[in-house]
């Protein structure tokens, strides 16, 4: 029968508490994410052309009733992102106070820095009028951040704890999987920076049909194919009341290649997902598994259906927030991968530092 040892830490209501706090506030992280989509998909980036004040009045002081239109979105993106932002620091505080490992502070700190700069980051994309960097770059470190309270989250978890305290005796079998998921995290990452760039290029309907690439199965990004394009453009704004203007070749290579990422990104996910329960990997590298597979099942299908919707903002919106969500799982995919042995005797010592000295 396994024992778990005493931890000071894990063992407290400190504990408790940060395991349900830290899961909250990265819930809060993707809701965050999804209302950045939402400033973006509503094209509100300028709705509030000042930062940090709201047309030079105190933000969480401007009225309600000066809420409308794009200045709804990107205000209270804003306001959101600052309650996160204060939630992060008061979990750098606690763990702190709390006495949480070494590495959970260092990290708390990281993540801090990280959601500063994600503040900055968003106060230059206003002031410097969307510059396509600044934008793709704040979109890019709010999805970095995420990875880190992930990380964070589950150093703070009972599974953590269980397996670093077996590590020392008897491991995991998770050879080979923490190469693997490393890999699934830079390719996931590289689709979201590509993704990122094709929103904030304006060539998020460079290609305005799927599966076929400009009517045609075999893209050529001939100048037909361009022309195809930009009259489909032409016909959707008269009949739609939409502005889209031409598009170059540039913009459809760069809708092309966040194409090819969703499919490079889907296959790799499910021969993963086929290794794991052909091999009959451990149970929680076989639920990471599960869940990658039906996140990116629901990511593929939305990708499709922000085309056939002509961009509806909701579910790009959601598209963006569920891509979160995938490299969010493919991190805990790693995390579970990870070999914890050389945490169980820092973890001893800990403990032992804590308990009473025997006399006699």
């Amino acid at each position: 029968m396994s024992h778990t040892a005493q931890d000071p830490f894990y063992d407290s209501m400190h504990g408790l508490l940060l395991r349900h706090f830290s899961k909250f506030l990265c819930a809060a992280i993707v809701v965050l994410i999804f209302l950045g989509g939402q400033v973006k998909s509503h094209e509100a980036g300028l709705a509030v052309p000042d930062w940090p004040l709201t047309y030079n009045q105190n933000p969480i002081t401007y009225p309600y009733s000066e809420w409308t239109g794009g200045i709804f979105h990107e205000h209270f993106h804003r306001l959101v992102a600052g309650v996160v932002a204060m939630l992060s620091v008061l979990l750098c505080a606690w763990v702190w106070v709390a006495g949480a490992p070494k590495w959970i502070k260092s990290l708390s700190i990281v993540a801090v820095g990280a959601v500063l700069a994600q503040a900055v980051l968003g106060g230059m994309t206003v002031l410097f009028h969307l510059p396509v960097v600044i934008s793709s770059s704040h979109a890019t470190l709010a999805q970095t951040y995420l990875l880190l309270n992930i990380i964070l989250a589950y150093g703070l978890s009972k599974e953590y704890r269980r397996r670093r305290d077996a590590a020392a005796g008897r491991p995991e079998p998770v050879s080979g999987w923490f190469a693997a998921s490393v890999v699934l995290i830079l390719l996931v990452y590289a689709q979201l920076i590509i993704g990122a760039a094709m929103r904030h290029t304006e060539s998020g309907l460079a290609i305005p049909d799927f599966p076929t690439t400009a009517n045609q199965w075999v893209p050529s990004f001939s100048d037909e194919q361009l022309a195809w394009v930009n009259d489909w453009r032409f016909e959707k704004s008269a009949e739609l009341g939409l502005d889209l203007p031409d598009v170059t070749r540039g913009q459809m290579l760069i809708h092309f290649a966040h194409r090819i990422g969703a499919v490079v990104v889907t296959c790799y996910i499910l021969f993963l997902a086929w290794r794991a329960f052909k091999r009959s990997a451990p149970a929680s590298i076989q639920k990471s598994m599960g869940l990658l597979v039906g996140l990116v099942g629901v990511q593929f299908t939305l990708g499709a259906t922000v085309i056939w919707t002509t961009r509806m903002p909701l579910i790009t919106s959601v598209h963006v927030a569920t891509g979160a969500a995938v490299l969010a799982a493919a991190t805990l995919l790693a995390i579970r991968a990870y070999d914890f042995a050389g945490e169980a005797e820092t973890a001893g010592e800990r403990a032992e530092s804590h308990s009473p000295v025997a006399v006699g």
